[in-house]
């Protein structure tokens, strides 16, 4: 652990300056406005504080956490509440945002599954902070807690089967559902309950299909011009940043840890660790060589999950 502490402070108060309505772009060019990353950055300030202890950052940021709640309760122009979940009102406001010309090949409006497992996240981190820093909080936001987690399983859950979005009900096998038994606040538990799908139609050798391979919309190799490499981006395309919620989902549910270093050894060999993979074997590497959400999630997830179990397998 390198312990960086200085630049992930600034980082974080660069990006927290940057919210605007409640809305934190995907990009530094303010053209990709997004529902998630909002919720990303309060995950990260609790992150913080968790390995830092630092709670005069925290007070100096826990405005803008507030604000991020607020401007979604209320509404702005691409999300709303329905009922107390999170609606996305138009498309491609998730991560998967893939466009070519007016083709948008993740539309995803409606409730989206990990926006909302982040939004009960984003809700449980305020509360905490409240408490824990003594900080005014909203009078709102600690009966909503509950609200939402009900809500989210009458939405999403159906029998064995979770959904990607809800109204418009999407019952495509996705990974984006694993965050709801991942992030530090899980809205579900019992990942096991769920997971059999996951481990026979999205899980390979270097990370989570995007897509299963039995869903019409599949695309197993991320190749030609760029249409049809954003059509396979988020609709097939391995990714190896979702082996660290995978990990976190699995290691919380009881399952062996020397069984999921296993599972790493094939990514943890390469000396460069890519965007993506093909979805179809030998699943080639594609995408940018090195990058930053492939390596930060399966540190994470070995440092925070695994690293008792190195040396025992």
């Amino acid at each position: 652990l390198q312990k960086r502490y200085d630049i992930a402070k600034r980082i974080l108060e660069k990006y927290s300056s940057m919210v605007q309505n409640g809305i934190l772009h995907s990009t530094l060019s303010f053209e990709s406005p997004a529902i998630d990353t909002s919720l990303w950055l309060i995950y990260a300030i609790y992150k913080y504080y968790i390995y830092t202890k630092d709670d005069e950052t925290v007070k100096k940021l826990y405005p803008v956490i507030l604000n991020i709640i607020e401007s979604y309760v209320k509404g702005n122009d691409y999300v709303s509440l329905e009922d107390h979940l999170l609606r996305a009102k138009k498309p491609r406001l998730t991560w998967m945002d893939a466009k070519t010309g007016d083709v948008i090949f993740n539309p995803r409006v409606g409730l989206p599954v990990e926006v909302n497992a982040l939004w009960f996240n984003a809700l449980s981190v305020a509360n905490f902070f409240a408490k824990e820093l003594k900080m005014k909080t909203l009078p709102y936001l600690e009966n909503m807690i509950p609200l939402v987690r009900e809500e989210f399983k009458e939405r999403f859950v159906d029998g064995n089967r979770i959904l990607d979005t809800s109204n418009p009900d999407d019952y495509s096998l996705r990974p984006n559902f694993i965050l709801a038994f991942s992030l530090p606040f899980p809205v579900m538990e019992k990942f096991s309950n769920f997971s059999d799908p996951v481990d026979s139609k999205l899980l390979t050798d270097f990370g989570l299909r995007s897509l299963s391979p039995d869903d019409p919309n599949y695309v197993g190799k991320y190749q030609g011009d760029q249409y049809h490499r954003d059509m396979a981006y988020h609709n097939g395309s391995v990714w190896p940043w979702l082996m660290g919620p995978y990990i976190t989902a699995y290691v919380r549910d009881g399952k062996d840890k020397g069984e999921l270093i296993g599972k790493l050894k094939n990514l943890l060999s390469l000396k460069k660790i890519p965007e993506i993979f093909d979805g179809d074997y030998p699943h080639e590497p594609r995408g940018c060589i090195m990058q930053a959400w492939s390596y930060g999630e399966l540190i994470r997830a070995y440092y925070e999950d695994l690293y008792d179990a190195r040396n025992k397998h």
